[in-house]
């Protein structure tokens, strides 16, 4: 401004792009066809100091259970679980850039430098949903679990009388001595699980979340001790704590003759456990089950979901004053600085003035220390900004 110093006003921030946790949101269908989201840029500053406007953001909607796995464009790699209503992951705008009035100084008056805008976080994420359950319903293909969630609740899950009638994981809700309970049945669990075999994977993340495991027993086979074991088995090799959760045992299909006297040889070989003896079919022995569950699930530690409630994960862009390093290459030096580089391009290296007011802040910053100490010197080549500078 002539006669009148620097009015320069600063960049708006960027816009943000916030993955939010909303209940009200059931599937993750939603991001099937788009996969690509941006939030806005800032917008410039102008004279007479006026701000930028602040670019908008950008809002994601996903449901409870949510984990996000994300690597940002350097390689590095986070992970956030949105397990709570209002918790929200958030990739953060860069900040706007000072405009000159900012770099008015008793010594300089008439300031030429500037400051680009940060860049914005951008990253790859994968949204992967797990089922929050208070009570997981597992065993072999076939046992009868889909049976029993019927039984118990109002889903109606396929029945039928061969293995893998279930292929995804189907929700119910028990109202039980006045207490209520969300149960998942999870679809059958094979040798090999852990490792994927049978879409393993897919099915066992589910049970991550369920508090309390119901774990459905085959009793009409000859061994049914055995049958137990490979399902603890997958959950042992699976890992992820879920062996270590709270479980009831039902011995099903009770109305088959010859099922009950099976149940004194499962007690004693699995006396750590408390087991029952149902039929799901002809709903018996499912009251005192249920109340050994309840049980299990009022003695857990109600846990505040990790981040807290309402709490933001943030993946924060590299901080404005972070060190910086001089490399040696070729003919000259590379300058990585984040904030100095942001300041050298804006100007203009033809413009001697604009050069030695930059010249004039490197040196304050400690960029041109830095470029000594690496063996810079008179007539040196130097990078910085996406630019090419002789040392003067």
């Amino acid at each position: 401004m002539p006669r009148g110093g620097p009015d320069g006003g600063d960049g708006g921030d960027g816009g943000s792009v916030r993955i939010v946790c909303d209940p009200s949101v059931r599937t993750l269908a939603s991001f099937r066809h788009k996969r690509r989201f941006i939030a806005g840029n800032g917008g410039n500053g102008a004279g007479r100091r006026k701000h930028g406007a602040n670019g908008h953001d950008v809002e994601l909607r996903v449901p409870e259970g949510t984990v996000i796995t994300l690597e940002d464009a350097v390689g590095n790699r986070g992970r956030a679980d949105l397990g709570a209503p209002g918790q929200e992951f958030v990739a953060p705008g860069g900040r706007g850039g000072r405009g000159n009035a900012r770099f008015a100084t008793s010594t300089n008056r008439y300031p030429l430098l500037a400051e680009q805008g940060e860049p914005g976080a951008e990253f790859d994420a994968v949204l992967d949903l797990k089922l929050i359950a208070d009570v997981g319903i597992i065993g072999q293909p076939n046992a009868g679990k889909s049976s029993l969630l019927a039984a118990l609740t109002a889903a109606r899950p396929k029945v039928a009388a061969y293995p893998f009638s279930t292929l995804e994981p189907v929700l119910g809700v028990i109202d039980h001595r006045d207490q209520r309970a969300v149960l998942v049945d999870i679809p059958g669990l094979i040798e090999g699980a852990h490792e994927g075999v049978g879409l393993g994977h897919d099915f066992l993340r589910h049970i991550e979340r369920a508090a309390v495991l119901v774990h459905v027993v085959d009793g009409s086979l000859d061994d049914p001790v055995a049958e137990y074991e490979r399902v603890r088995n997958e959950l042992h090799q699976y890992g992820e704590g879920v062996a270590r959760k709270p479980e009831v045992v039902a011995l099903n299909k009770s109305d088959i003759p010859g099922v009950r006297e099976k149940l004194p040889l499962l007690r004693d070989q699995l006396p750590d456990r408390h087991i029952h003896c149902i039929s799901a079919v002809a709903r018996l022995g499912l009251e005192p089950m249920m109340d050994d569950v309840l049980v299990s699930l009022q003695s857990l530690e109600t846990d505040e979901p990790q981040g807290g409630v309402g709490e933001a994960v943030v993946l924060r862009p590299e901080p404005a004053d972070a060190p910086f390093s001089v490399e040696k290459r070729g003919r000259g030096y590379v300058v990585h600085a984040d904030q100095p580089g942001r300041v050298a391009a804006m100007v203009d290296p033809a413009d001697w003035e604009a050069r030695a007011q930059l010249y004039g802040h490197l040196e304050r910053v400690g960029v041109m220390g830095a470029l000594q100490r690496a063996g810079a010197g008179a007539d040196s080549v130097f990078w910085l900004g996406g630019k090419e500078w002789t040392w003067e």
